[in-house]
């Protein structure tokens, strides 16, 4: 009974102490938002600006601007809801600051009756080809009194925004529309510099009952091609007669016959085995017959040429054969499931901003999604809403509609042959990965909008099952070289996307949109030095236990982490860089996780792929604990995981020169359990 007791209140204080410390590091939106509106803006005062609602706009405001000299901003919002106090404050700096940008919108939550805040919408910075699609502007925007006048006569001449046929425009949404066209919103911008501004701040509280997008959501919509095009596509293969075959038949079977579209096929074949050749030809002469006559193929050319895997060499080859003013690069594996598809792509790449466009890709037979546009987070280019299902609609419908994006992956990659040369083709140089991304960094660098239209969807046949790169050392470290490749020439790009916003989680490679709360972060060189308990035996065997998952998703020096991922804010991050990180997540499956304190544990072994221990003590090292909302997400039959991210910075000669293997031991607060086990990872030191 005594041992019951003790072990009742020691678990009592293991969960109080627990529920204190994700307390601690949890991020509140209330909070968060409660501490904005205090906060002194550090702007110069500015006067109250004229505010004028939704349900106010027509040629009437004029005379409540008659006074109002062109520059003064005004702004416009819902009635429904409440306009932060500091709104004046943020719009003027912004406008003072931007004198060239006449027109600016800001972000936004939701309040219930009850003055609960939820649901912040954390928008992309100017997006054209996002807002023909829908008004995602949303509750408040401003504008320079001078433009507003000249926008009100367009829409009295008839000549303002209207919208797409059969979609529903308020009067704020055609205001803003005829604005942005005046301010040459739906044009090439000067590289970088966005022609409509976006504060990236919360300056409106929406009411809950009010529609988002005022009656315009992100929508499935076909459209009208202006004119006749000719369409070159681009298939790179090798030794898969079948799966080219179902790629190539699905799209003469599945694609509309369209007379303002022609079609040629180009197949780069690096040197596939003699029977697989055989059955390429063979499969490509009864296509092209088929296609002549469903698809206006023009014709279908294979290019047979052996050489080493080069993914940018074997499109750039294609290109160069190519007869079309668009160009589309396809993956073999590709499945088309969508009639229209074609005609949507090249849709949005007639428009003579318009960069690089692709399609929502999806994994067949599970409606998860693959590919929903790229993102750029601190790790590099990534997936968001990888692996989720698209059943489901996801941050305010981003697996929905049109949007511009950092870019689209080469699986499908459609532009104009025009573009594809001014940007300089695919860089050959770039054999394997990160070559679309480059393609794409440097089209949107030279001021055109790369736009995933995820209205339509394509089947992708990469493999679900074909594992995690990130638990392949080879593959992983092969990344990261890339990676480093790529943010060589792209230094400008390093920690930048100016579709995915500075309040969104952009450290952790997770699927979902997640707010951010930066000041709850503790940069990495911001974290105590750990120096080694050494375990001259190390652990009983029979530690060992499989119920411990552990993940390692960073192993390194403190000085690449900060090159790759940094987020602190010392300015000299060399004298901050000595030393070793090491990060990712661990729990105990099946167990209450509240109840154990845990160390990473180090043991060397022979290399980093043979772990062969070369002596019998181990290093154990104290770990800060991080919270991981999205893993408590993925693992929500488990019990208190919210603090199962960790890290740990090394010092830098607390270990002999060598590999280390991970793992993470766990010591039971409230009795004698003691279980571990070991990630197939290895850090080096020297």
């Amino acid at each position: 009974m005594l041992k019951q007791y003790i072990r009742k209140k020691l678990t009592e204080k293991a969960h109080a102490d627990y529920d204190r410390r994700v307390r601690h590091v949890r991020f509140y939106y209330d909070d968060f938002v409660n501490e904005f509106e205090k906060k002194e803006t550090g702007f110069p005062e500015h006067e109250k600006m004229l505010r004028i609602f939704y349900d106010q706009i027509s040629s009437k405001i004029l005379t409540q601007m008659e006074d109002l000299p062109d520059d003064t901003p005004v702004i416009f919002a819902c009635r429904r809801g409440r306009i932060l106090e500091c709104a004046d404050s943020w719009f003027g700096h912004f406008f003072a600051t931007h004198e060239n940008v006449q027109l600016a919108y800001a972000d936004e939550d939701e309040v219930s009756e009850s003055g609960y805040l939820s649901n912040p919408y954390l928008k992309p910075d100017w997006s054209p080809d996002s807002y023909e699609n829908a008004f995602y502007i949303g509750s408040i925007f401003a504008a320079r009194t001078g433009i507003v006048r000249k926008a009100i006569y367009e829409i009295e001449s008839g000549r303002g925004f209207y919208g797409a046929e059969g979609t529903k425009v308020i009067a704020a949404d055609r205001l803003f529309g005829t604005i942005a066209k005046l301010c040459k919103g739906f044009e090439k911008r000067e590289k970088m510099d966005f022609p409509i501004g976006h504060v990236d701040e919360i300056l409106f509280h929406r009411d809950s009952k009010e529609s988002l997008f005022y009656g315009r959501p992100f929508h499935k919509q076909y459209h009208k091609l202006e004119k006749n095009h000719v369409v070159s596509i681009v298939i790179p293969s090798k030794d898969h007669p079948d799966i080219l075959g179902q790629c190539i038949n699905s799209l003469i079977d599945i694609s509309q016959k369209s007379s303002q579209l022609k079609i040629e096929i180009i197949v780069v074949d690096n040197g596939s085995s003699d029977d697989n050749k055989t059955k390429i030809e063979e499969m490509l002469q009864t296509s092209r017959e088929r296609g002549i006559s469903k698809i206006n193929l023009i014709n279908i050319e294979y290019l047979y040429q052996k050489m080493d895997f080069n993914f940018s060499k074997m499109c750039n080859l294609g290109a160069d054969k190519s007869q079309g003013d668009m160009v589309l690069f396809l993956n073999d594996d590709i499945e088309i499931v969508d009639s229209m598809w074609l005609t949507e792509l090249v849709y949005q790449a007639e428009k003579s901003y318009v960069g690089a466009v692709g399609a929502k890709l999806l994994y067949p037979e599970k409606n998860l999604i693959q590919h929903a546009g790229i993102t750029n987070i601190h790790l590099g280019p990534m997936h968001k809403l990888q692996r989720l299902d698209d059943s489901k609609e996801y941050y305010f419908r981003m697996n929905r509609g049109i949007h511009d994006m950092a870019g689209v992956t080469a699986a499908c990659i459609l532009m104009t042959k025009e573009h594809f040369v001014e940007a300089g083709k695919y860089d050959e140089n770039m054999a394997v990965a990160f070559n679309d991304v480059d393609l794409n960094y440097r089209l949107l660098k030279k001021g055109y909008y790369n736009v995933c239209c995820n209205h339509i969807s394509l089947f992708h046949h990469e493999s679900l099952s074909r594992g995690d790169d990130n638990q392949d050392a080879a593959k992983l470290e092969r990344m990261l070289k890339e990676n480093d490749i790529l943010f060589g020439k792209h230094a400008d790009m390093y920690d930048r996307d100016p579709f995915y916003h500075k309040y969104l989680d952009g450290r952790r490679v997770h699927p979902e949109y997640e707010i951010l709360a930066y000041e709850k972060t503790v940069p990495a060189d911001h974290l105590g030095v750990s120096m080694p308990e050494i375990v001259k035996n190390g652990y009983p065997a029979q530690w060992k236990n499989d119920c411990v998952w552990v993940r390692v998703e960073y192993k390194g020096t403190l000085k690449k982490w900060n090159r790759l991922y940094y987020t602190g804010k010392n300015k000299n991050k060399e004298k901050s860089s000595e030393g070793y990180l090491v990060s990712g997540y661990s729990f105990v499956i099946g167990s209450d996780n509240s109840i154990y304190k845990r160390k990473l544990v180090l043991k060397r072994v022979k290399s980093g792929t043979d772990f062969t221990p070369v002596e019998k003590k181990v290093y154990s090292f104290d770990v800060n604990d991080d919270l991981r909302e999205d893993i408590r997400k993925n693992i929500s039959d488990q019990v208190n995981v919210e603090l199962t991210g960790y890290r740990v910075r090394i010092a830098q000669k607390a270990l002999p020169a060598g590999y280390y293997q991970i793992g993470m031991v766990y010591f039971d607060k409230t009795g004698r359990t003691r279980v571990m086990n070991w990630e197939e990872k290895a850090i080096s030191v020297g």
